[in-house]
Formats: structure tokens, sequence, C-alpha cells
């Protein structure tokens, strides 16, 4: 009876597996850099590239830990299924970008326990809400308001928040204000005229 190695990895599975780690390490600026960023040591990581001709296969735990850090599936990591890093490629070759932050992997985390058809949805939902936007900016009103500044934009703000009374209220005064404001300048015109 043979005993089968202790390794979760098949010889054959081996390859794709350290080869789809060596595509994570290359988002960081060096594999020491990725090593602490995965919680592993340094010497296994480059153990594994002086190496790489033997095909070593890491521990599931050493999986697990590079896998949670990088937002990837364990599922891809191990087969090489999924979509995060296929994403996460194209990402790389449209703008030489590739997610580096949290909540970038989160994002994509997110976007891979969609069906194409929920991505799709997802998708004209986005759209739609944009156009709604880009309409909205169409309306000259709105254009006055988004150009507003220091306390008229403060106070405009703050009615968002007052009942339909207090607005009803502040508006009277306002137009009361200004209608006296006119007449005080129109005034010394007529003032002027009488005496003429």
């Amino acid at each position: 009876m043979t005993k089968k190695p202790s390794r979760i990895f098949l010889e054959s599975e081996k390859e794709p597996v350290i080869e789809r780690i060596f595509q994570l390490v290359d988002r960081y600026a060096s594999r020491s850099e990725a090593a602490r960023a995965w919680g592993i040591n340094v010497s296994t990581l480059k153990n594994y590239y002086k190496r790489r001709h033997l095909k070593p296969s890491p521990r599931r735990n050493q999986l697990l830990k590079i896998a949670e850090h990088e937002g990837v599936s364990l599922n891809w990591l191990l087969k090489g299924e999924g979509t995060i890093f296929e994403s996460d490629k194209k990402t790389k070759e449209t703008n030489g970008v590739s997610p580096s932050s949290d909540i970038e992997r989160k994002l994509f985390e997110i976007l891979s326990l969609l069906t194409d058809q929920e991505k799709l949805r997802l998708f004209e939902v986005f759209a739609r809400k944009g156009i709604e936007i880009v309409i909205h900016l169409f309306d000259v009103e709105n254009q006055s308001l988004l150009e507003l500044k220091g306390d008229k934009k403060r106070i405009a703000l703050r009615l968002e928040s007052m009942s339909e009374e207090q607005l009803r209220e502040i508006l009277s005064k306002i137009e009361t204000s200004t209608e006296e404001t006119i007449s005080e300048v129109e005034e010394p015109e007529n003032y002027t005229r009488a005496r003429a």
C-alpha cells in the first residue's frame, strides 16, 4: 500500500496552484512584502521560487492566508476556477492597475458571488442611476444649487431637514423682505421725480 502525500495537491495539480501564487506575488513590490502581507514566512515563499522546478505544494493553512488576504476564493487558488482573478487581470491590462486596497478586493469578492445575469442587472442599475443623475444636471435650478458656496450652501442644506410649515414661513419672510428692499430702492427715484 502506497502512502499518499500529506499535502493537499496531486502532482499534476501542483504547478497551477504555485503559478497562481506567483501571479499574486506580482501585485507586490517584492516577495518579502507579499510574504509579510500574507503572514507567512519570507523564507518559505523564497523557497517556493528556488524549488519552482520541483513544483512545491503549499500547505492548506498558507493557502487560506493568501486567499483571505488577496480577496480570492480558495477554489480559484486551488483549481483556477472563478472570476475574481480574471476581472483583476482585465483591470490590470486595461489601465495598468490591479486592485490593491482591501475595499477593492472586497468588491471583487462580492462580484464573484454573482451570476453573469446578476452582474448584468447590477450594471444596468448603475447605468440607469448614472443617466438619471446626468439628466438632473440638465436642470438649470439643480445646476444653480450645485454652484452654491459658503453660507448659501449651508443654508440650502439645512432646509432639507425643515418641515413644510417652517419652509413656508421662511419663504414668506424672504419674499416680504425682498419686496421692501425693492420698494426702498424705487422710492428715491419716485421722490426725485416728484420734486422735479
